[in-house]
């Protein structure tokens, strides 16, 4: 008996073994089958386990389309697009009659909306196989993009009487019925859709957006709740729920739905932040700061959300408040990664504040403590570029972008680095490393596109511009941008259409009614201009632009009459409105009423003793009226409130140079330049006083220094500046050159006709002095030139 059980098991292990030598010797392309399958069947469950599998076949038999085709479907799972896209090329590139392949990637370069390629896909595909429902579908799709309706509409019936669960195929048709505002039909092929495929989230959102044409928003909401009770766990369809409901001003239910996101994920921080912010914007400040404190309670250590309550009272201007929280944080969390970052905003705001020994002394602590901190080596390198110390400033950017390659804020300045260095080729390589790592952002693109137009490059400006409004066609900013630079191009034609097309598609509205309003105002057309402003000013009756654009307008056209009438009817609808308020006391000033025009700027004063911007205007109302003792002195009580106000600062140094006290002035220009020292606005100012009004030579030496600074501008004003100092430091072959210049673009400008008459006198250039000469005589009195009579005395002498 136990013989016969031995024989068994010998028998039984010589079977495995056998079994065993057998699949050892399989060949390689049996072992990538296998592997190919099991990545099949783990395709849904773990994707990533299903990659190893794809990847293992690849090894085994590295020209195997299938398992290539199955990494594209990990990837499409994983919502990498990139990869994704790049895979199916490889495919395609193996097997170029790959029909899913083709029909998948004409899929993404028609949500890419390079429709020309997807069709080329689309077309090869159904040349393989003209019945193939996929294809079928996605060239309906593309004809529908391409507009060509009863084209799209017939193949996607083609594609359903392939494929009669095709719910692509419905999804087509509904759309082209919701482009004819059939809304009714569209709704009857999204329900069979559904039937189909009860759980096609495309179709729920269309379906959602056709109860809101036809004003259904009760079944609009069904449908989310219906959405919801399917997927329980989905955010994004809880979050757009939430706005849904704020637009239906369902607070309450709102709120509800926020937290239920943010109690189904209790360990993470995100959703608790939503909730933050949603209290803020639906119930106000207090609410807000009620909500962040209990949740800074509750997690003492979860610094993210005391760095929350930071920008509050940062948003605020409430320092005190912010500094206290991120000293807090600086104690508690030491070196630790959220202490560092206190301190990095700490350093940020003395270099805002121009503090700039106290942010390089915090940001040295930071790169003691992490010698790689961006935000560290970014003020650093702030600083390094305000002591124009472009090289050290260079190093540190590029020793950041070693590590963070994509970093926006790096690759920006390090543009700004190369470029105030003279190497503009360089800052432009930096400047589209950073367009394309903020993926076309309005905020990056406009720089830079600024940058290109001050580089005489427009074409290329332009195409920065249409690449912004092409992935951000709803970015007011980027709209605006675009507009004004044709506009000041002369493209009227070409900022109207722009601005009709945003409005006919709904977007950038408001905005669209300004540009419009500007491009009418630029033809000379007052009516047109004016029915614009007033359609942005009605859709947003307290925003200060379409008000000023209104006045403004009017006053273009001498219509002071009709801008007082119309300032009057803001303030009669609002009273509380201080920008027109402001505006009107403006208006009674320019029509010589200064009477009136300071009692008006003085009440504002009264009522809103805050407000900075109230003391600038009233100051710079009391030096009209020749009452600079009053200025002064309504500027410095402004000062008082916020010391470090450069407007009104700028305004007290105009000041002194007008009563003729220019050391003062030279003094208050002096204190901005130290905190401000790439301001060539005060450059200019500095240097054209000193050689206007001091006459000893180290006096002279710093202001043909500060001048040098100037050369790269075309501003006649700086072009006179920088010839007239280097006039009065002896150096007159360098001082025709930016004098002629400056000439030339002002040519009436008796100042600039009379320093550069002086030079041609030091060049012993009678002729062209004496023309010089004329011209400067025929303006003195209308400019006041104050060299009036020297400018007299020397055409006699010539």
């Amino acid at each position: 008996m136990y013989k016969k059980i031995s024989l068994i098991l010998k028998a039984t292990l010589l079977i495995t073994l056998i079994s065993a030598a057998l699949v050892g010797c399989s060949s390689p392309e049996e072992k990538a089958q296998s592997f190919y399958k099991k990545g099949m069947a783990l395709l849904d469950e773990s994707p990533e386990k299903a990659k190893l599998e794809f990847q293992n076949a690849l090894q085994n038999k590295k020209n195997m389309t299938d398992a290539m085709y199955g990494l594209v479907l990990v990837a499409e799972r994983q919502s990498d697009l990139k990869a994704t896209f790049g895979l199916l090329n490889n495919v395609l590139e193996q097997d170029p009659k790959h029909e899913p392949a083709l029909v998948k990637r004409g899929q993404l370069l028609l949500a890419g909306n390079k429709v020309d390629k997807a069709l080329i896909d689309s077309n090869k595909a159904l040349t393989f196989n003209k019945n193939d429902p996929a294809a079928l579908t996605l060239h309906a799709a593309i004809l529908l993009k391409l507009d060509d309706k009863s084209a799209a509409v017939d193949y996607a019936n083609q594609a359903l009487k392939a494929d009669p669960n095709n719910t692509d195929a419905y999804i087509v048709l509904a759309t082209e019925r919701m482009g004819a505002e059939d809304y009714p039909n569209a709704l009857q092929y999204l329900d069979s859709g559904l039937s189909k495929n009860p759980k096609n989230l495309v179709i729920y959102f269309i379906k959602i957006n056709a109860y809101e044409k036809l004003k259904q928003l009760d079944n609009a909401q069904k449908v989310y709740e219906k959405m919801l009770a399917e997927f329980p766990t989905n955010t994004g369809i809880r979050k757009s729920y939430v706005q849904f409901l704020v637009a239906r001003d369902n607070k309450v239910e709102a709120e509800k739905q926020i937290r239920k996101i943010a109690d189904d994920t209790p360990k993470e921080i995100g959703p608790k932040l939503d909730v933050i912010r949603f209290v803020f914007a639906v119930k106000g400040r207090e609410e807000g700061i009620k909500t962040l404190d209990n949740y800074i309670k509750e997690n003492p250590k979860e610094y993210k959300f005391q760095f929350a309550l930071v920008d509050v009272y940062q948003a605020e201007k409430n320092a005190a408040s912010a500094d206290a929280i991120l000293n807090n944080i600086v104690k508690e969390a030491g070196t630790t990664e959220d202490g560092l970052k206190a301190k990095g905003i700490i350093a940020i705001n003395f270099l805002q504040n121009n503090k700039k020994d106290e942010a390089r002394k915090l940001a040295t602590e930071i790169l003691n403590s992490d010698k790689r901190n961006e935000q560290a080596l970014l003020i650093k390198a702030s600083l390094e570029i305000d002591a124009k110390e472009y090289e050290t400033a260079i190093i540190d950017l590029r020793s950041i972008l070693h590590d963070t390659p994509n970093s926006q804020r790096a690759l920006m300045m390090l543009a700004s680095a190369h470029e105030a260095a003279g190497a503009p080729e360089l800052a432009d390589e930096q400047y589209l490393k950073a367009f394309q790592a903020s993926k076309s952002s309005p905020q990056v693109g406009i720089l830079y596109a600024a940058f290109l137009t001050r580089r005489n490059q427009p074409e290329r400006a332009d195409k920065i511009y249409e690449d912004i409004l092409k992935k951000h066609p709803d970015s007011n900013e980027a709209f605006a941008a675009v507009a004004k630079a044709k506009m000041l191009k002369g493209d009227f034609a070409g900022a109207q259409a722009l601005a009709e097309q945003a409005k006919k598609i709904g977007v950038n509205v408001i905005a669209a009614d300004q540009i419009l309003g500007e491009v009418f105002a630029g033809k000379k057309d007052m009516p047109a201009s004016i029915a614009a402003f007033k359609r942005a000013h009605e859709a947003a009756p307290n925003n200060a632009q379409p008000i000023a654009a209104i006045v403004g307008t009017y006053l273009q056209f001498g219509k002071t009459t009709e801008a007082n009438e119309f300032i009057t009817s803001v303030l009669s609808a609002n009273p509380n409105n201080k920008d027109a308020q402001l505006m009107k006391a403006q208006l009674s000033m320019m029509s010589g009423d200064q009477t009136k025009s300071l009692a008006e700027f003085e009440q504002f004063v009264k009522e809103n003793p805050k407000l900075t911007i109230g003391y600038q205007q009233l100051g710079f109302a009391y030096s009209r009226a020749k009452k600079p003792d009053q200025a002064l002195a309504t500027l410095k009580a402004g000062l008082a409130i916020e010391p470090k106000n450069v407007i009104i600062r700028m305004t007290v140094a105009g000041i002194y140079e007008e009563i003729k006290q220019y050391e003062e002035a030279l003094k208050a220009y002096d204190e901005l330049y130290k905190e401000f020292p790439n301001e060539s606005v005060l450059a200019n100012n500095i240097a054209s006083l000193i050689a206007d009004h001091r006459t000893d030579k180290e006096s002279l030496n710093r202001a043909y220094a500060l001048a040098q600074t100037l050369k790269q501008s075309d501003l006649p004003q700086y072009l006179d500046t920088l010839g007239w100092v280097s006039y009065k430091v002896g150096k007159y072959d360098e001082a025709v050159i930016p004098l002629e210049k400056a000439t030339q673009k002002m040519p009436k400008m008796a100042i600039f006709q009379y320093h550069l008459a002086k030079v041609y006198i030091a060049k012993n250039d009678k002729s062209r002095a004496k023309e010089a000469l004329k011209v400067a005589a025929a303006g003195a009195n209308e400019q006041k030139l104050s060299e009036k009579d020297e400018v007299a005395q020397l055409l006699k002498q010539l």
